[in-house]
C-alpha cells in the first residue's frame, strides 16, 4: 500500500514537471511578475545588470552557456560580431513591458558585457514611455547620430533608440566593442 502511495506520488510530480516543459511561457524580463525560472526582476530603483542568470561584467561565456542551459533556453551557438561573440535567443519576449523576437548577449574577451533585445514587436512609443518614466531619475544623454539615447547608472548604462533596447556595462560601446 504505502509502495503504490509513493509510486502515485511520484508519477503526479513526474507529469507534472513534463507538462512545464512542454508549454513554457515566453521568456519575460518585466517585474512584477510571479517568479520562477523563466523571469528576471528588473527593480526600477537601479538599471539591471542581472539576466537569465548571468551578470553584465561579471559572467564568462562558459558559465553564460551553463545558465541557459539549466534554465532551459534554446539558443544559436556562439558567432563572432566584431570582435565580441554573441549569443542569440530567438522567441516571444518580453522587456520593460514590450515584446521583442531576439535576445542577444554579448562577449568580449570572454565576458558578458551587453545584452540586446531586437526585433521590437510592439508601439516603440510604448516602449519609449515606459522607459522615460521608469528611469527617468537617471542622467540622461542626448540621442547620438544614431538616435540612441544612453540611461546612465551605476554599473550598468540602459541604450535604447526606438528599435532596439540595449543593458551594457557602463561605459560600453553601442555597436561593437570599441565602436562608437
Amino acid at each position: 500500500m504505502k509502495k503504490e502511495i509513493v509510486l502515485c506520488l511520484l508519477l503526479s510530480i513526474v507529469v507534472s514537471v513534463f507538462a512545464q516543459n512542454n508549454n513554457r511561457p515566453s521568456l519575460k524580463f518585466n517585474s512584477p511578475y510571479v517568479s520562477n525560472n523563466r523571469t528576471v526582476v528588473l527593480p526600477s530603483d537601479r538599471i539591471p545588470s542581472d539576466f537569465l542568470g548571468c551578470t553584465l561584467g561579471v559572467t564568462n561565456e562558459v558559465d553564460a552557456l551553463k545558465n541557459l542551459n539549466q534554465l532551459g533556453i534554446r539558443y544559436s551557438s556562439s558567432s563572432k560580431v566584431g570582435v565580441s561573440d554573441v549569443i542569440n535567443i530567438f522567441g516571444d519576449i518580453e522587456c520593460e513591458g514590450a515584446k521583442f523576437r531576439v535576445i542577444s548577449l554579448w562577449f568580449y574577451n570572454n565576458i558578458f558585457w551587453k545584452i540586446a533585445f531586437i526585433n521590437l514587436q510592439t508601439d516603440s512609443k510604448v516602449l519609449e514611455n515606459i522607459i522615460n518614466k521608469k528611469y527617468s531619475r537617471f542622467p540622461r544623454t542626448a540621442p547620438d547620430r544614431n538616435n540612441y539615447s544612453r540611461y546612465r547608472g551605476n554599473n550598468t548604462d540602459l541604450v535604447y533608440n526606438g528599435l532596439v533596447l540595449q543593458y551594457m556595462i557602463s561605459g560600453g560601446s553601442i555597436g561593437q566593442w570599441g565602436e562608437e
